[in-house]
């Protein structure tokens, strides 16, 4: 008798693991779970590439050729940000020319992530803060003046 209870109740408890796990269904809800997750893609609005002339001394010793990319998470933040793309551009120039040259004099190499976070924090001044979700580095070349990409 004890056998048959423990196997009817192992039976009971494999289909409802059978049926949660294998078809999606779960036997212990209510019925209330038909809340969707909205799952909204990010929009990326790309830049126009920054050609920033690194300086060994007085002179032009290294060309830092970067792409970059605005990510934005909905319409109207896209919109609002590409109303402001130019200003955007500005400071980014600016800021892409100070802080790359100044890594580039103390360290002799460019950390990208701190690089990320300073043009996030441009982005920030510009449009306002919750517009740039981040600011994406596409592609990274340092190369010697003269050389072909």
């Amino acid at each position: 008798m004890r056998f048959a209870v423990i196997g009817i109740l192992l039976l009971v408890i494999g289909g409802a693991a059978g049926a949660y796990f294998g078809l999606g269904i779960n036997p212990f809800s209510d019925g209330d779970d038909d809340e969707e997750v909205v799952v909204i893609d990010p929009l990326f609005l790309d830049m126009r590439p920054f050609i920033v002339p690194l300086f060994e001394g007085q002179r032009i010793a290294w060309h830092a050729n970067i792409s970059l990319a605005i990510e934005t998470q909905s319409e109207d933040d896209f919109e609002y940000v590409t109303l402001h793309a130019n200003r955007l551009r500005d400071a980014f120039a600016l800021e892409l020319a100070s802080y790359m040259n100044l890594q580039w004099s103390e360290l002799g190499d460019i950390d990208a992530v701190l690089l990320k976070k300073r043009l996030r924090l441009v982005a920030g001044k510009i449009v306002g803060r919750g517009y740039v979700r981040e600011v994406v580095i596409t592609d990274f070349v340092i190369r010697r003046p003269g050389t072909p990409l």
